[in-house]
């Protein structure tokens, strides 16, 4: 059983990939918090989730998390899913905003 008292779905249905997550705590306006991350991961899991990408946003003239504070997010909560035993992998990516110059920006 899961939290909510539901079960998991059974290891044979095909496992989901989330391709745009707010879970790196204190980056964005997703997670506030790393407990509220691990919570968020807890319930991936039970839906049968297998990969997450961590997407924050990335705007112009807006304090945006450097590569390096991404990636040390993303390790803190992959040492949990890990330490769970959930077989998860978290990966890292941006959700950027679309204007004029980005590809300048990029």
């Amino acid at each position: 059983m899961g939290l909510f008292g539901k079960k998991r779905q059974p290891e044979y249905i095909n496992r989901i990939v989330d391709v745009h997550s707010h879970i790196l705590p204190g980056v964005d306006d997703g997670s506030r918090s790393m407990e509220q991350s691990k919570a968020m991961l807890d319930i991936a899991w039970e839906q049968g989730i297998s990969t997450i990408i961590a997407t924050p946003h990335h705007m112009p003239e807006a304090k945006n998390a450097s590569p390096e504070t991404i990636a040390k997010k993303v390790a803190e909560l992959q040492a949990y899913v890990d330490e769970k035993r959930y077989d998860m992998e978290i990966l890292t990516g941006n959700e950027i905003y679309y204007y004029g110059e980005v590809s300048e920006m990029l």
